[in-house]
Protein backbone atom coordinates (compact mmCIF):
# COMPACT_ATOMS: atom_id res chain seq x y z
CA UNK A 1 0.00 0.00 0.00
CA UNK A 2 2.98 2.66 1.10
CA UNK A 3 4.70 1.66 -2.25
CA UNK A 4 1.55 2.18 -4.41
CA UNK A 5 0.87 6.17 -2.62
CA UNK A 6 4.72 6.93 -3.14
CA UNK A 7 5.20 6.06 -6.83
CA UNK A 8 1.48 8.65 -7.09
CA UNK A 9 3.28 11.41 -5.40
CA UNK A 10 6.30 10.70 -7.57
CA UNK A 11 4.17 11.07 -10.45
CA UNK A 12 2.51 13.99 -9.43
CA UNK A 13 5.40 15.89 -8.61
CA UNK A 14 7.11 15.02 -11.93
CA UNK A 15 4.12 16.36 -13.85
CA UNK A 16 3.93 20.10 -12.69
CA UNK A 17 8.08 19.99 -13.48
CA UNK A 18 7.40 18.86 -17.01
CA UNK A 19 4.33 21.03 -17.55
CA UNK A 20 7.04 24.42 -16.35
CA UNK A 21 9.64 22.87 -19.11
CA UNK A 22 7.69 22.81 -21.71
CA UNK A 23 5.92 25.92 -21.19
CA UNK A 24 9.35 27.62 -21.08
CA UNK A 25 10.78 25.87 -24.14
CA UNK A 26 7.30 27.43 -26.18
CA UNK A 27 8.33 30.88 -24.82
CA UNK A 28 11.55 30.46 -25.87
CA UNK A 29 10.87 29.23 -29.11
CA UNK A 30 7.52 31.89 -29.72
CA UNK A 31 10.33 34.59 -28.72
CA UNK A 32 12.71 32.95 -31.23
CA UNK A 33 10.11 33.31 -34.47
CA UNK A 34 9.23 36.90 -32.87
CA UNK A 35 13.17 38.14 -33.23
CA UNK A 36 13.68 35.77 -36.25
CA UNK A 37 10.31 38.22 -37.95
CA UNK A 38 11.44 41.37 -37.21
CA UNK A 39 14.75 41.04 -38.90
CA UNK A 40 13.90 39.29 -41.89
CA UNK A 41 11.14 42.05 -42.57
CA UNK A 42 13.15 45.18 -41.86
CA UNK A 43 15.39 45.10 -45.13
CA UNK A 44 12.13 44.39 -46.98
CA UNK A 45 10.72 47.63 -45.48
CA UNK A 46 13.74 49.63 -45.89
CA UNK A 47 13.99 48.61 -49.80
CA UNK A 48 10.10 49.54 -50.42
CA UNK A 49 10.20 52.68 -48.61
CA UNK A 50 12.83 54.24 -50.84
CA UNK A 51 12.04 57.62 -52.58
CA UNK A 52 12.21 56.90 -56.14
CA UNK A 53 13.31 59.99 -58.53
CA UNK A 54 11.08 62.37 -60.58
CA UNK A 55 13.58 64.62 -62.36
CA UNK A 56 12.60 65.77 -66.25
CA UNK A 57 13.19 62.47 -67.83
CA UNK A 58 10.46 60.90 -65.09
CA UNK A 59 8.00 63.88 -65.62
CA UNK A 60 8.33 63.57 -69.51
CA UNK A 61 7.31 59.67 -69.04
CA UNK A 62 5.04 60.22 -66.32
CA UNK A 63 1.66 60.61 -69.68
CA UNK A 64 2.99 57.18 -70.38
CA UNK A 65 1.53 55.64 -67.04
CA UNK A 66 -2.63 55.56 -67.23
CA UNK A 67 -5.03 54.48 -63.95
CA UNK A 68 -8.07 52.92 -65.58
CA UNK A 69 -10.84 50.60 -64.15
CA UNK A 70 -10.99 52.48 -60.78
CA UNK A 71 -13.14 51.15 -58.12
CA UNK A 72 -13.88 52.52 -54.59
CA UNK A 73 -15.56 50.10 -51.93
CA UNK A 74 -15.84 50.38 -48.56
CA UNK A 75 -15.63 47.77 -45.64
CA UNK A 76 -16.10 47.73 -41.88
CA UNK A 77 -13.73 45.88 -39.38
CA UNK A 78 -15.12 44.06 -36.81
CA UNK A 79 -14.15 47.32 -34.07
CA UNK A 80 -16.51 49.36 -36.35
CA UNK A 81 -13.43 51.19 -38.04
CA UNK A 82 -14.27 51.77 -41.64
CA UNK A 83 -11.90 51.25 -44.74
CA UNK A 84 -11.65 52.21 -48.02
CA UNK A 85 -10.27 49.59 -50.98
CA UNK A 86 -9.33 51.37 -53.99
CA UNK A 87 -9.07 48.86 -57.04
CA UNK A 88 -7.48 50.16 -60.41
CA UNK A 89 -5.08 49.18 -63.12
CA UNK A 90 -1.90 50.56 -63.91
CA UNK A 91 -1.06 50.75 -67.76
CA UNK A 92 2.58 51.34 -69.01
CA UNK A 93 1.75 53.20 -72.80
CA UNK A 94 5.10 54.20 -72.98
CA UNK A 95 8.58 51.75 -74.55
CA UNK A 96 10.46 51.60 -71.42
CA UNK A 97 10.30 49.13 -68.36
CA UNK A 98 9.01 50.69 -65.08
CA UNK A 99 11.02 49.13 -62.06
CA UNK A 100 9.67 51.63 -58.89
CA UNK A 101 6.05 53.62 -59.50
CA UNK A 102 5.55 56.07 -56.07
CA UNK A 103 1.93 57.88 -56.60
CA UNK A 104 -0.42 60.51 -54.45
CA UNK A 105 -4.09 59.74 -54.46
CA UNK A 106 -5.88 62.80 -53.64
CA UNK A 107 -9.73 63.03 -53.04
CA UNK A 108 -11.47 66.13 -53.43
CA UNK A 109 -14.68 68.26 -51.58
CA UNK A 110 -17.30 70.01 -54.15
CA UNK A 111 -15.16 72.69 -53.98
CA UNK A 112 -12.71 70.81 -55.60
CA UNK A 113 -10.06 71.29 -52.87
CA UNK A 114 -7.87 68.66 -51.91
CA UNK A 115 -9.21 66.47 -48.58
CA UNK A 116 -7.38 63.37 -48.59
CA UNK A 117 -4.09 63.19 -50.32
CA UNK A 118 -2.57 59.37 -49.35
CA UNK A 119 1.28 58.57 -50.91
CA UNK A 120 1.90 54.95 -52.00
CA UNK A 121 4.46 52.92 -53.88
CA UNK A 122 2.43 50.44 -56.23
CA UNK A 123 5.97 48.99 -57.53
CA UNK A 124 9.14 48.62 -55.53
CA UNK A 125 12.19 47.77 -56.48
CA UNK A 126 11.96 44.34 -55.60
CA UNK A 127 8.62 43.46 -57.61
CA UNK A 128 8.33 42.36 -61.06
CA UNK A 129 8.60 45.80 -63.51
CA UNK A 130 5.69 46.64 -65.47
CA UNK A 131 6.53 46.10 -69.11
CA UNK A 132 5.73 48.53 -72.31
CA UNK A 133 1.67 47.94 -72.97
CA UNK A 134 0.97 45.63 -70.07
CA UNK A 135 -0.90 46.76 -67.42
CA UNK A 136 -1.51 45.32 -63.88
CA UNK A 137 -4.68 45.20 -61.36
CA UNK A 138 -3.80 46.82 -57.69
CA UNK A 139 -5.99 48.20 -54.76
CA UNK A 140 -4.66 50.53 -52.22
CA UNK A 141 -6.76 50.72 -48.58
CA UNK A 142 -7.12 53.75 -46.93
CA UNK A 143 -8.78 54.68 -43.54
CA UNK A 144 -12.32 56.82 -43.81
CA UNK A 145 -12.52 59.23 -46.29
CA UNK A 146 -13.55 62.50 -45.18
CA UNK A 147 -17.36 63.12 -45.48
CA UNK A 148 -17.05 66.14 -47.50
CA UNK A 149 -15.83 63.86 -50.12
CA UNK A 150 -17.46 64.86 -53.76
CA UNK A 151 -17.68 60.77 -54.44
CA UNK A 152 -15.46 61.50 -57.62
CA UNK A 153 -12.56 58.85 -58.22
CA UNK A 154 -9.28 59.84 -56.80
CA UNK A 155 -6.83 61.95 -58.94
CA UNK A 156 -3.35 59.63 -59.47
CA UNK A 157 -0.57 61.48 -59.63
CA UNK A 158 2.97 60.30 -60.49
CA UNK A 159 5.52 61.51 -57.71
CA UNK A 160 8.56 58.89 -58.05
CA UNK A 161 9.41 56.59 -61.14
CA UNK A 162 12.39 54.05 -61.16
CA UNK A 163 12.93 53.67 -65.27
CA UNK A 164 14.82 51.09 -67.31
Amino acid sequence: MQLGLANRRQRGGAFPAALVAGLVICLIVAGAVVLMSRHSTAPKRAAQNVKFPLGPTEQAYAPNIHFTKIKLAKAENFLGEEFTYVQFTVTNAGTQDIHGLSIQLEFYDPFKQAILKDSEQLIGLNDPPLHPREERGLQITLGGIPAEWNHADPAFRVTGLVLK
